[in-house]
């Protein structure tokens, strides 16, 4: 079964390296490409995702900001 992986990552070239390598190491990966989206898609319960790859400078806001917002929900979700 493919871990369910979330990319957050604006720099259109690096996130096709990025997904082309995960998914070649059979992860599943959804890619979004900015830090609003992501906090947006973050905020339901159970989070479909084993882990979250976030990139820290996003357009809206920065992933240091998404990850603050989800701990603040209280998950415990891995972030790298």
């Amino acid at each position: 079964m493919p871990l369910p992986l979330l990319l957050v990552e604006d720099d259109a070239v690096l996130a096709d390296g990025l997904l082309r390598t995960l998914q070649a190491q059979d992860m599943q990966v959804e890619l979004l490409g900015d830090g609003l989206a992501a906090d947006a898609r973050l905020q339901g319960q159970p989070l479909p995702f084993s882990v979250i790859v976030l990139d820290i400078g996003l357009p809206g806001i920065d992933g240091f900001e998404v990850l603050r917002r989800l701990r603040a929900r209280g998950s415990q979700l891995p972030v790298l």
